[in-house]
């Protein structure tokens, strides 16, 4: 891997794990939803433009960072570790 794929496939992990984090809230702000949208069609359009064949890179960094956030969540209620480790910077309130 060179360096613009493994830069896309981070940006993408960052991405998916902003989605998975703001779909999980109860309260949804849609001007951060709209947000993230936008900067997903746009990563994606910026591929198209510059024809550099990253953006399946993009799309598993996001599929990486939606469900990694998804299973850090389970494992920290499960196990308590918010309480242990006190990650509440990273996960965000605890309304799971």
């Amino acid at each position: 891997m060179n360096v613009n794929e493994i830069g896309a496939l981070l940006i993408g992990i960052v991405i998916g794990w902003l989605l998975a984090s703001t779909l999980r809230q109860n309260k949804i702000e849609w001007k951060h939803f709209s947000w993230l949208v936008t900067v997903i069609v746009g990563g994606s359009g910026l591929d198209y433009i510059f024809k550099t064949n990253l953006v399946g890179y993009f799309w598993i960094g996001i599929f990486i960072g939606f469900f990694a956030n998804i299973i850090i969540r389970i494992f920290a209620k499960e196990y308590n570790l918010r309480k242990l480790f006190n990650i509440t910077i990273i996960l965000g309130p605890s309304n799971l």
